[in-house]
């Protein structure tokens, strides 16, 4: 990258990359798929462990699938599901009570939404509202 001839050289290379990372994926097996499909319609009480004797394996071996094929453990891709289902709720509305989107995302609590939200943010939800662009994940910089 650094012996680049400027930034669209630049980008190419990373383009290559990812794209070459992309096809090095792995395909998720039948035990991934599952827990996959169950973390994205949220089923509710949703228990790693439960949901690995369901499949028939260990924790830890559903654990070290998942992580192979998604990249990520279950827990850390069920947050940024249920972060990116807030950011699909809060959508263009122009006013939001946070105790309906934490409740209608699948949070605990208002207070468990917050955190979770300036954790992938690093905004509160209200400063997000104040400063998101006209689409969906992107925020007004200046």
């Amino acid at each position: 990258m650094g012996e680049a001839d400027g930034a669209d050289e630049r980008f190419w290379l990373v383009e290559a990359w990812l794209l070459g990372r992309l096809r090095m994926g792995t395909a998720p097996t039948p035990a991934v798929r599952y827990a996959l499909h169950a973390i994205r319609t949220r089923s509710p009480g949703l228990q790693i462990g439960k949901m690995a004797n369901e499949i028939g394996l260990s924790h830890k071996h559903l654990l070290r699938e998942f992580d192979r094929c998604v990249g990520l453990p279950p827990k850390m891709f069920a947050r940024v599901c249920s972060f990116q289902a807030a950011i699909q709720w809060i959508g263009q509305r122009n006013a939001v009570e946070w105790a309906d989107a934490a409740t209608a995302c699948g949070y605990y609590d208002q207070a468990h939404f917050i955190r979770e939200f300036r954790a992938f943010s690093g905004l509160t939800p209200s400063h997000y509202l104040a400063r998101r662009g006209p689409y969906l994940n992107y925020l007004n910089v200046a």
